[in-house]
């Protein structure tokens, strides 16, 4: 392993920390509480999301970045990250994101979505995937992708 930092939590609390982060040597880091409890970040989230919403324009700022990318043959693939149910509620109701305009802004050339169940995966904390869950994700990104996206470049 190249890089394991100091866990800031045990440093100034004198304890273990409440759950590990796995540090891999291409720099992705798999962690987990150890005690999983997918409602946790709901709070915070709840919070953020009273004081700061979505914004309309760096929406059509990104869309239109990306479609003017794609408009080049670069091929651009979206998706939104596989959450927790209560997570997804609380995204679609309190922090303005659209998924349904965003999705339709986005049908420009080379640009494709991919839409993930949120059952197919597990959150430790209602923000983050777990481990296995991370692993499955980056796996059927990169099959769906081989499966038929590329050959759209030829």
């Amino acid at each position: 392993m190249i890089f394991a930092p100091f866990s800031l939590y045990e440093l100034i609390k004198n304890e273990p920390a409440p759950y590990k982060q796995d540090y891999m040597d291409d720099g992705w880091v798999a962690s987990s509480y150890l005690v999983p409890d997918s409602n946790l970040a709901l709070k915070n989230y709840r919070l953020k999301f009273s004081r700061h919403k979505v914004a309309e324009e760096q929406i059509n700022s990104l869309t239109t970045k990306l479609c003017e990318i794609s408009s080049r043959g670069v091929q651009v693939v979206c998706f939104r990250p596989p959450t927790t149910h209560q997570m997804r509620n609380l995204e679609d109701s309190l922090s303005g994101y659209d998924e349904i305009t965003i999705k339709k802004n986005l049908q420009c050339s080379f640009v494709v979505w991919l839409d993930f169940k949120d059952s197919d995966f597990e959150s430790y904390d209602g923000s983050h995937l777990d481990e296995k869950s991370a692993r499955k994700l980056s796996r059927e990104i990169g099959d769906q992708i081989n499966a038929g996206f590329l050959p759209l470049l030829n």
